[in-house]
């Protein structure tokens, strides 16, 4: 598996994707849909861990 995709208000989708893009990113099919795309790869990392964790918290 490759990544995740979330349902999240498009405000916390926003914050996400500019605090850290390397983990949240969108493509143009979710651009308007409140879903983030969660790349695991980098998600597991020190910082993406805790991150994802926080997604799943709001």
């Amino acid at each position: 598996m490759e990544g995740w995709m979330l349902h999240v208000v498009m405000v916390i989708r926003d914050f996400f994707m500019q605090l850290n893009p390397a983990v949240y990113y969108i493509t143009d099919h979710y651009r308007n849909a409140p879903y983030v795309l969660v790349r695991l790869s980098a998600a597991w990392q020190p910082m993406g861990g805790r991150d994802l964790y926080l997604a799943r918290t709001i």
